[in-house]
């Protein structure tokens, strides 16, 4: 047993080491806070060790963590959100105020969809696997059958491209405002 022990804790080390740096890369990128994906990232990794999940059992360990830690995240963002509004008075914002950044969000997210729209079908795939699923540019190379220097040039192309198309879309929503 105390073999089996020692193994068990040597894959999940291995597990813990291979895929902490990218975790903490996505988990930065979610929240915006260093601090709490690491401490997420051991919550994580603590509940797994707790639980003695069989190592061989998930076929797909970045997929699993990146989800498992998203959950974590956000579990851990909300205990933190009622934590401060206890704290904190609430600003009240008119009724106006909220409609008019409701509808100020809503166009953002329809100016990206459209500058999203413009962009090859490569591009697109690249940045959501970079920014919305945290894979680092090996993972996405690999994935896609290119080099790492391929989908750094593409992911810039594809930045580059939703700039210049968010700039021209916001000249023109301002221009038919006034």
């Amino acid at each position: 047993m105390k073999q089996n022990r020692k193994a068990y804790l040597s894959q999940f080390e291995a597990l813990f080491k291979a895929h902490f740096a990218a975790l903490h890369r996505y988990g930065w990128q979610f929240s915006g806070d260093r601090d709490l994906a690491k401490d997420a990232i051991q919550t994580l990794f603590l509940q797994l060790w707790e639980k003695q999940i069989d190592l061989t059992s998930v076929d797909n360990w970045s997929a699993y963590l990146r989800t498992a830690l998203r959950r974590q995240l956000l579990h851990d963002l909300k205990k933190r959100q009622k934590d401060t509004s206890i704290e904190q008075p609430l600003i009240e914002l008119s009724y106006e105020d909220l409609l008019i950044q409701s509808q100020t969000n809503q166009q953002r997210r329809q100016q990206l969809q459209a500058a999203l729209q413009q962009l090859p079908l490569i591009e697109k795939e690249m940045l959501e696997a970079r920014f919305l699923q945290g894979m680092s540019y090996d993972e996405i190379a690999q994935l896609k059958g290119k080099s790492k220097q391929t989908v750094y040039n593409q992911i810039y192309t594809a930045i580059k491209k939703l700039r210049k198309v968010l700039i021209w879309i916001g000249a023109l929503v301002n221009l038919l405002a006034n």
